[in-house]
Formats: C-alpha cells, structure tokens, sequence
C-alpha cells in the first residue's frame, strides 16, 4: 500500500507503516516532531520503491531511522524478487504442461501407427502361415 513520507510515496506494508509511525512517535518532543528524522534520507522510484538510503546533509539521523529505511528497502526489493519468482514459477509450470501435453498426443500417435503395424505383421504371418519361408523362420526361432 502507498504512504506518504517525506513527500514521498512509499509502498509499505501495514505492519510497517505500524512500525513508521510508533518510530516516530517516539521522537516526537515539544519543539521536535519524530517525522523530520526521515526527512531527506532516501530516494524512492515512480513505484514507492526505496532505491537509496543516504545520510542528510543538514540533519542528524537516528541509528532506529537509519536501520528502518535499509530493512523497508531491503523488504520492499525482496517482495518483488518473490514476486517475479512467482510469475516465472507459473510461466515455466504452464510452459511444462503445454509440451507434455504435446508429447503425450504425439506419443499416442506414435503408438497407434505402431499398433497398426503389429496388427499388419501378425495378419500376414497368419494369412502366410503355411508357406516354406514361415516355417523356416518358425525353426530358426525355436532354436534360440
């Protein structure tokens, strides 16, 4: 889900938002709002992706802030690397499907046509059975 920090559109989940907004209520003092600490500290694509965790050149950063915007970014990169791994998981699932199904129908094809010519074979072995080359072939058979 996209948030707003900073002015800028984040993809977060609710359990992190959770944790943004607790971080930040921690700091708040009377003078001082806990939200200012992630103030120019990273950069963020078109998506709300963190693509830049970066120290601001004006503030001070808190180490909790500064761990916080690595793990979203690093959670944030890690659900698209799942994702994209999903989709490849289903691509490759359905590409092994199509060519099994592919080569079951030319294997049944394969199979009919030989089962045709075993029915040939043995329908000229019983039309020819009473000729010499039959039974000589009938007696070197038996002789293995």
């Amino acid at each position: 889900m996209i948030r707003i920090i900073d002015f800028k559109k984040v993809d977060m989940t609710d359990d992190e938002y959770n944790m943004y907004l607790s971080i930040c209520e921690s700091y708040n003092r009377p003078n001082f709002e806990g939200k200012e600490l992630f103030k120019d500290h990273f950069e963020v694509n078109k998506d709300g992706i963190i693509v830049f965790v970066k120290p601001s050149k004006e503030k001070f950063c808190s180490l909790e802030v500064y761990m916080f915007l690595c793990s979203l970014m690093q959670n944030q990169h890690i659900r698209i690397m799942h994702s994209q791994l999903e989709s490849l998981i289903k691509e490759a699932s359905n590409k092994i499907n199509e060519l099994t199904e592919v080569k079951l129908k030319d294997f049944t094809k394969q199979n009919d046509v030989l089962a045709k010519k075993i029915n040939e074979v043995f329908k000229y072995v019983e039309k020819n059975k009473n000729k010499s080359s039959y039974k000589f072939m009938e007696r070197s058979l038996k002789r293995e």
